[in-house]
């Protein structure tokens, strides 16, 4: 699962780390700050576990958004939205009006409503935190505002990785 952790991570930096390599390549950015309108990023992994057969498992993911600011070390996402699918077993999707990512101190945090909806669940809270620590990602809603269960595609989620 590593390798899923690490490929989200990625999908929430994509637009983020052109921004520094912008720099870095010496266009001329003034201030250090740049904008980006309309963004859009995805791409492909493997998982780092392995299905029943033995064969590894394949993911994807899109990541989208109205608009980016860059003032590095620190990023602003406007409504953005993140997607991971594992084909044939299960969807993500993560949302938020806007997010700031501090590039120096690894930490994606936003005081806005974030919702997210999976197989068999969807969460909705105010304020988030997510922390980029090593190969871990942890993710803390300040307030969670509900919940939502869904018994039937759980145990369906369940027994696709019982497989």
């Amino acid at each position: 699962m590593n390798n899923l952790r690490f490929h989200i991570l990625l999908a929430l930096c994509v637009v983020l780390t052109w921004g520094k390599m912008s720099m870095a390549d010496g266009l001329p950015l003034g201030t250090n700050e740049a904008q980006i309108i309309g963004f859009q990023a995805s791409g492909q992994g493997i998982l780092s576990e392995t299905d029943a057969d033995g064969k590894p498992i394949p993911y994807s993911w899109r990541l989208n958004g109205k608009h980016a600011d860059v003032r590095a070390p620190v990023f602003e996402l406007t409504s953005f939205r993140l997607e991971v699918e594992i084909p044939g077993r299960e969807k993500l999707v993560i949302s938020s009006p806007f997010c700031q990512f501090d590039q120096k101190d690894r930490k994606i945090s936003s005081t806005s409503p974030v919702v997210l909806d999976g197989q068999g669940l969807r969460m909705t809270g105010l304020g988030y935190d997510i922390f980029l620590q090593d190969q871990d990602v942890i993710v803390v809603f300040r307030q969670v505002v509900s919940m939502e269960f869904d018994k039937e595609n759980i145990s369906r989620l369940k027994e696709s990785r019982l497989r």
